[in-house]
């Protein structure tokens, strides 16, 4: 049987459209989502200055701001401020009222902070 030459492009081109259509609808990083190597970077910079995040398991707010930083490490940065009988003996001594609470270079910042809003609080401390 012989396969015409226009049957035979236009299967090559709907191969084509096909695997370029898969790659665009299979990116790991969702839309708006960061990339791993930016929320690093900014753990390092916050790490580097000394920040501190003050949260809590419970807090949506502080597990939306974790997610942030998707598997970039938040050691040293993290301090939970949930207790059975309230806020933690620590979390008291630093004055923390609320939760999500960021401390970068001596000034406290309330509430939920974009990657980019933390990456600028970090650079200009």
């Amino acid at each position: 049987m012989k396969i015409s030459r226009s049957i035979i492009i236009a299967v090559v081109i709907l191969a084509l459209v096909i695997v370029v259509s898969f790659s665009l609808n299979n990116s790991d990083t969702p839309t708006g989502a960061t990339t791993l190597s930016e929320a690093e970077s900014v753990a390092n910079c916050l790490r580097e200055a000394g920040a501190k995040f003050y949260g809590s398991e419970t807090c949506g707010h502080c597990k939306a701001q974790k997610d942030l930083f998707k598997e970039a490490s938040l050691d040293r940065i993290y301090i939970g401020c949930s207790t059975p009988t309230g806020f933690s003996q620590e979390c008291q001594e630093a004055g923390i009222e609320a939760v999500p609470t960021w401390i970068i270079s001596g000034q406290k910042y309330v509430g939920e902070k974009s990657l980019e809003e933390l990456k600028n609080l970090c650079q200009n401390s």
